[in-house]
């Protein structure tokens, strides 16, 4: 349900003149192979937003005939106008003409906005209700629906389920009014950690193989060095599971990301020790403190006393 807008070039416009093309405020970028520090030629994939209003933001890409612009499902109008201005900025840099999804023929960027107007924007917040009622299993088969939505915003991941929806409900909200709910909430938490003095935890991964192959070696070496064990021996046969965690510390303002499992770490006797507690349980212990919460699965963890953090290290489960 995403939207492309396609442009056919061998230009390489620089993205510091794409940025003033666009006419817009305070659009910003992201880019994960960081090519354009320096406003070099594009030379990979970039994300182009605007803070405080943007919750995917527009992925601008080079592909092998020029250039795409892609709007994901599950964006604000803000994005949806972002993705358009972004479209017409790059053509009129390259001087040649836009061909939106779904249509033969490219136009020309004049014909583009008005290609673009309200139906269209209208369409694009259609396809925000269609996941609102994919979550609620409103379509298609209810025993598929899903119970949580991951929505891959620009920065960091917002999550939400269908009890967090079905509660909006029941206190009178309309399909609308949830989607701009929901917009609220994700647009916050792209931003907290720019604004406040927080620590964005990280997601870690540890990918297990099927049950007659060991444990790839460096995501194992990984977990045995946070365990504090000597990785060049005795290296027992890993657990036949995934681990998708975060490490919480004491002391430490968090936020948590859309993790499974969150890592406690310390120290006795000069060994260290790990447990993992599963992020539902957390979730009941940051929901009986009142932590604030983004979605369904991001909290602001306030700085926990060390004694706080070892209660919770005892509750917590072995993890190798």
């Amino acid at each position: 349900m995403s939207f492309q807008f396609d442009i056919e070039t061998n230009a390489q416009p620089c993205l510091r003149d794409i940025i003033a093309g666009i006419g817009l405020e305070k659009v910003a970028y992201l880019s994960a192979q960081n090519d354009f520090s320096d406003f070099t030629p594009l030379l990979g994939d970039v994300v182009l937003y605007q803070p405080d209003q943007s919750v995917r933001g527009v992925w601008l890409k080079k592909t092998e005939k020029g250039y795409g612009i892609r709007l994901n499902t599950f964006t604000p109008v803000s994005d949806a106008r972002l993705a358009v201005a972004t479209a017409k900025a790059v053509a009129l840099l390259a001087h040649c003409a836009v061909r939106p999804e779904g249509c033969e023929e490219a136009i020309a960027t004049d014909a583009l906005t008005a290609f673009c107007g309200e139906e269209w924007e209208r369409a694009r917040f259609s396809e925000a209700k269609l996941v609102i009622d994919i979550c609620l299993g409103s379509i298609g088969d209810k025993k598929s629906s899903h119970n949580e939505i991951t929505i891959h915003g620009y920065r960091r991941a917002f999550v939400f389920s269908r009890p967090m929806t079905d509660s909006l409900i029941q206190k009178g909200l309309s399909k609308d009014e949830i989607i701009e709910n929901y917009f609220h909430q994700a647009r916050e938490l792209q931003e907290i950690d720019q604004k406040e003095n927080i620590h964005a935890a990280m997601i870690f991964v540890a990918t297990l193989k099927q049950e007659n192959e060991k444990t790839k070696p460096d995501i194992w070496a990984f977990l045995k060095k946070i365990a504090g064990i000597d990785t060049r021996k005795n290296i027992p046969e890993p657990p036949k599971k995934s681990y998708n965690f975060f490490v919480l510390s004491p002391n430490l303002r968090t936020l948590s990301p859309a993790a499974d499992y969150v890592l406690f770490t310390i120290e006795r006797d000069g060994q260290r020790s790990v447990r993992q507690l599963s992020f539902d349980r957390f979730a009941a212990f940051a929901e009986e403190k009142g932590y604030r919460r983004f979605g369904a699965k991001a909290y602001d963890i306030p700085a926990i006393s060390l004694e706080q953090y070892l209660q919770l290290f005892e509750q917590s489960e072995p993890m190798l």
